[in-house]
């Protein structure tokens, strides 16, 4: 008689917690974001990821690669 294997829940689509990263020295922002999320932000240079209403520091020209209600991403044109 075979045995039912309970489904294994990863966690991967389960929106997890991390910081800001417009660089606002008194950013306290917490965005919430999927692991595909975050690796579509982290493994392309240049990429970050903003709460929503927040404007990335530093002066270099960026625009909006992706957007939603939890979280931007955004990437710096470092030229």
């Amino acid at each position: 008689m075979r045995q039912a294997v309970p489904e294994v829940t990863t966690g991967w689509e389960t929106p997890r917690a991390r910081r800001c990263e417009c660089g606002a020295a008194d950013c306290e922002a917490v965005v919430y974001m999927t692991w595909d999320e975050q690796d579509r932000a982290d493994h392309v240079p240049q990429r970050w990821a903003i709460a929503p209403g927040h404007t990335p520091r530093g002066g270099a020209p960026w625009r909006v690669v992706e957007e939603t209600d939890r979280f931007l991403i955004v990437e710096i044109d470092a030229h």
